[in-house]
């Protein structure tokens, strides 16, 4: 049977369940009650509800040490073995302008950065064994927000435009994937910090490898992603993340039941995300589960440690960060 404490985070599902209510009245009291229904007999781990990260107990020296490193800035990264299977190179200013991915001592693929004047990335190109094989451009207005997009790889491609509303920006884009084609629409919704706490996206495939034309009325496929966020030393960091991937639930108070709603989720989740972070802001575990039809098809987990200016997860794989 699937718990909620071990894929869904219970705060997260909640405001599901709140987000998709829009308009209908429901007084504290039911709604705890009825969460205690739903919840019952479901463990629960502490730092779901918290509001603060998840501590790596007994690392007082290694906190001292890691305030010295900026680790968000990784250098390079070392297998088990000791042999270099990536390393980052960055300009004066601290962007990102190569970065380079090694099999058996060799640099097998690459991705050039370039820049604007103000920054935003502009160009990224991507080389496999030394020979362009793709990019990615980025254009921006006044305001240095994203206003199209454009995307070539072998047989793929993709073109996108932005527009915004308020805190929705509003993507549209097309894709063209091997003898496939998609037609796109994302919204997504940030709050006052700019953290995209919501993201909603329409997919549509508009033509098939065996179709004479496009059909651009073809029903869309909805998935709705929801994030929350934790706050350490003033930074915002991701905590959980939920993807529903199917038709809405109604909003109507008369077509609404919570017990009802609450399966729908279930048969809707199709991917969920969860991280937990030191007092330092780094990532100390990470799980991802993918479900099918509402029971886990995959679930990867990970955990770090840190040390003197590196990081090792549970493969013994150590990324070293740049000192500060």
């Amino acid at each position: 049977m699937l718990k909620f404490s071990t894929f869904v985070p219970t705060t997260l599902l909640l405001t599901f369940i709140l987000y998709y209510m829009k308009g209908i009245y429901l007084k504290l009291v039911g709604l705890t009650a009825l969460s205690v229904a739903i919840l019952s007999g479901c463990a629960s781990k502490s730092n779901e509800t918290s509001g603060s990260a998840t501590v790596d107990s007994g690392s007082e020296s290694s906190k001292l040490v890691g305030e010295e490193y900026d680790w968000n800035t990784p250098l390079y990264e070392l297998e088990a073995n000791g042999d270099t299977s990536s390393k980052y190179v960055y300009r004066t200013d601290g962007k990102l302008i190569n970065y380079y991915l090694y099999y058996e001592k060799a640099i097998t693929s690459s991705y050039n950065h370039e820049y604007d004047g103000n920054g935003n990335l502009v160009t990224k190109n991507f080389y496999y064994s030394g020979e362009l094989n793709g990019f990615e451009k980025w254009k921006y207005d006044s305001q240095n927000r994203v206003i199209a997009y454009e995307y070539s790889g072998e047989s793929d491609e993709c073109s996108s435009t932005y527009t915004y509303e308020g805190n929705k920006r509003i993507e549209s884009s097309e894709e063209q994937l091997s003898e496939s084609a998609f037609k796109k629409t994302i919204e997504t919704y940030f709050d006052a910090e700019g953290n995209d706490t919501l993201i909603v996206k329409r997919s549509a495939c508009i033509r098939e490898h065996t179709d004479a034309e496009y059909n651009n009325s073809a029903t869309p496929d909805i998935t709705t992603t929801r994030k929350t966020y934790v706050t350490i030393n003033g930074v915002k960091k991701i905590k959980s993340l939920v993807e529903l991937k199917g038709t809405p639930l109604p909003s109507k108070k008369e077509d609404f039941n919570l017990e009802s709603a609450t399966k729908a989720i279930l048969g809707l989740i199709h991917r969920v995300e969860d991280y937990e972070y030191d007092d330092l802001g780094r990532v100390t575990k990470y799980e991802y589960t993918q479900f099918s039809n509402g029971e886990p098809a995959v679930n990867e987990k990970n955990t770090f440690t840190y040390s003197d200016g590196y990081r090792t997860d549970k493969n013994g794989v150590k990324t070293y960060y740049k000192k500060k």
